[in-house]
């Protein structure tokens, strides 16, 4: 709580890395800036970066909020956030995935963004109790192309009272994910935006 994080003044990719198949249980951001710039050539930097040695049964985390917090970025280009490698197929245990409060910010107009993306996710049967909630954020010059969510499935989603601007007009969407039933309770509400953005 109350810290800044430059991703500027390391060398690797990644501020927060794990290679594990035990869960941190709860990872909580609150009132926090963090700065991303560019890493080399068309990638940036990310916050958190999870990965494992093989396609086994991963719980990374319990709940994951970030929350009244200001992400800034220089990238023109998309800003991982919180990314999972393609070895995590399976999320189970994660219950809760939360971003509330926020400002994201890039001066670049060129950026766009992805909040978490979860790798290939072929399959995921116990990801179906992850709630997902996207509320109350400001992003600028993050929003052209975006993918807010990549994954397989959720529990439950709710995307509500965020206000979006950018110069890019290129459509965005809030969720992907290779499950396509969409089976699971969503809400989509009270969302301001000045460029195309597709919910699903």
């Amino acid at each position: 709580k109350n810290v800044k994080f430059d991703i500027s003044g390391i060398s690797d990719q990644n501020m927060f890395q794990g290679y594990t198949s035990v869960a941190f249980g709860n990872i909580h951001f609150d009132n926090c800036k963090v700065v991303i710039p560019v890493h080399s050539g068309s990638n940036s930097k990310r916050f958190i970066y999870l990965n494992t040695t093989s396609s086994q049964d991963i719980k990374p985390f319990t709940s994951l909020r970030i929350v009244n917090s200001k992400i800034q970025s220089t990238f023109a280009g998309k800003l991982q956030l919180i990314y999972a490698s393609n070895l995590f197929k399976y999320l189970d245990g994660i219950k809760e995935i939360t971003f509330q409060n926020n400002v994201f910010y890039n001066e670049n107009s060129a950026g766009s963004i992805s909040l978490f993306t979860s790798g290939t996710a072929t399959s995921d049967a116990e990801s179906t109790t992850t709630a997902l909630k996207i509320e109350n954020n400001t992003f600028y010059n993050m929003l052209g192309g975006s993918q807010y969510y990549i994954g397989y499935t959720l529990g439950s989603l709710s995307v509500k009272n965020n206000l979006m601007c950018s110069a890019s007009d290129t459509k965005s969407y809030f969720v992907q994910t290779t499950e396509t039933t969409k089976a699971y309770p969503y809400l989509f509400e009270n969302n301001m935006t000045n460029y195309p953005i597709q919910h699903f």
